[in-house]
């Protein structure tokens, strides 16, 4: 049995749902129309009493949207993407369809509710699903590859082969992965040439024992092209290898895996995945908010763990957001890519602006640390009301230089960033590096953009970036809040991040006439 989920039912369709139509995990909770604003409030007023906060709902089923009123009281009981409809009903409400809109609400049939209950039931857990994946020094390399074998730091591991007729065995991952009772998504970071076939094979191997294979699954480039979610029932090892047939070079890059939500979001119930066509991928959740001005776009920083961050901080702003993540490398490649990737960042952006009917005044780009770069990258594409970062990093060239000179050993990653971005470890590349940043900063005309820095006196990282951040926009009309705080980059976060949350209200409440939450 998996999480318990909490369901609200309104309606009459109770009668029509059987009891074993509800899975076990599945706490359901049925009331009419009628009575939605006095559970609500008895709910809330028990909540007062135990002095503990309100349980939200997993989902939300409504048979006919047109029959609640006071719809609104709901709000907080449910977060966007987890409302489920039977039917709108004619000359719904103001207060109904804007409800509707912020929940951003799904039409589900009566007739097909025993299966969405089957996903809810798997998919709607509360918490935010993390992944992680094994990286390229966990890849074992098969005694059948005779041709070269080329490691690029920790980016990926090329394998040349020749006229290899039937699927060979090519490379094997060295550690097993142990699968619960959850469903879990994979995606590989590959690319062959086109005279390689290629299919990834995973073994089912019995808990406990090394040799009891359950099941074997064979995954084509076809199967690939998507994520591939497994659901094998109870616990079992998972052991992962890749075969190829033909003649070329194949690049193998990390093999994520992630708790799946089905079809219903990766990480949040609506996350979704940005992938081009190098396997590269980018993650991102929208949430209406209250669907007024701004939209507050947040980078993730640099994490090993897989998913989102600064959920809860954004949430408690109450305006309309947008999260972005970058699952690349050790914990995130700073939201560079190729031109297909970049362009992804922005269409998702532009989109959502569109979606809200905002434009780009209505529009703040926040992050910190590695999420400063995406902010303030493409802030300068997309020119926002506002750039607000904490601990900025823009010469990448010079991370990684440091990285040698200043750090040894603390941020290694920078070093696989500078080799991925730029093909090479030189001097010139490392140059190269910062310019990718400051060409596209420079071309920006910030007249009506605001900057709100904050930044490490002694920043280990990028010690040039906040003086450089100033001299690029001496000449422009930029409006500069700023404050330094004593130490390295990582040396003291907590004072960063409480800097950070209250500029944030102060351009809410100022710019934007929003109160304080």
């Amino acid at each position: 049995m998996g999480e318990q989920i909490r369901v609200l039912s309104i309606g009459q369709m109770n009668p029509k749902i059987t009891i074993q139509d509800i899975p076990e995990n599945i706490e359901w909770i049925h009331i009419s129309p009628e009575n939605v604003f006095l559970y609500i409030t008895h709910v809330k007023q028990e909540a007062e009493l135990e002095k503990k906060p309100v349980r939200r709902f997993s989902a939300i089923v409504i048979e006919c949207i047109k029959d609640v009123k006071n719809i609104d009281c709901l709000d907080d009981f449910i977060e966007p993407y987890r409302v489920f409809y039977m039917s709108e009903g004619y000359l719904l409400s103001v207060e109904q369809k804007l409800f509707m809109k912020r929940k951003l609400a799904k039409k589900c049939s009566l007739r097909h509710l025993p299966e969405k209950l089957e996903l809810i039931s798997k998919a709607f857990y509360e918490r935010q699903s993390y992944g992680d994946k094994f990286h390229i020094e966990q890849i074992m390399i098969s005694p059948n590859v005779k041709g070269k074998v080329r490691y690029t730091g920790h980016n990926n591991v090329s394998l040349s082969v020749k006229d290899i007729d039937d699927f060979q065995e090519v490379a094997i991952w060295k550690y097993n992965y142990l699968h619960g009772d959850k469903p879990f998504t994979f995606w590989l970071e590959y690319q062959a040439d086109k005279q390689l076939e290629v299919q990834l094979v995973i073994h089912a191997i019995k808990y406990g024992s090394v040799a009891d294979i359950m099941n074997r699954y064979v995954y084509s480039q076809k199967d690939m092209e998507t994520p591939i979610t497994l659901d094998e029932q109870g616990f079992v090892n998972l052991c992962f290898s890749l075969q190829v047939r033909g003649s070329g070079t194949i690049h193998i890059g990390a093999l994520h895996k992630r708790d799946s939500r089905f079809f219903e979001g990766d990480f949040f119930v609506g996350g979704q995945t940005f992938r081009d066509s190098k396997r590269e991928e980018f993650h991102y959740y929208f949430h209406p908010g209250d669907l007024t001005p701004p939209l507050n776009v947040y980078f993730s920083g640099f994490k090993g763990v897989e998913g989102f961050e600064g959920y809860r901080m954004m949430q408690r702003l109450g305006a309309p957001f947008l999260l972005i993540s970058d699952s690349r490398l050790t914990g995130g490649a700073f939201y560079l890519g190729s031109e297909e990737f970049e362009k992804g960042i922005v269409n998702v952006i532009r989109d959502s602006l569109d979606w809200l009917g905002f434009t780009n005044d209505q529009l703040v780009l926040s992050g910190l640390s590695m999420g400063t770069f995406g902010a303030l990258y493409y802030g300068a594409k997309l020119l926002p009301h506002t750039i607000l970062v904490g601990k900025p990093l823009v010469n990448l060239g010079d991370v990684a230089f440091n990285e040698l000179m200043h750090r040894p050993g603390v941020f290694p990653t920078s070093l696989d960033l500078l080799q991925k971005i730029t093909g090479k470890n030189s001097k010139q590349t490392i140059d190269a590096l910062n310019q990718r940043f400051w060409q596209v900063f420079d071309e920006a005309d910030f007249e009506k953009t605001s900057f709100v820095l904050s930044y490490m006196k002694n920043d280990d990282y990028d010690m040039n970036a906040y003086h450089d951040i100033l001299n690029h926009l001496k000449d422009s009309r930029a409006r500069i809040i700023s404050k330094g705080i004593a130490g390295r980059h990582n040396d003291n976060t907590n004072a960063i991040l409480e800097w950070f949350r209250n500029q944030y209200e102060d351009v809410l409440k100022l710019d934007f006439k929003r109160s304080r939450k």
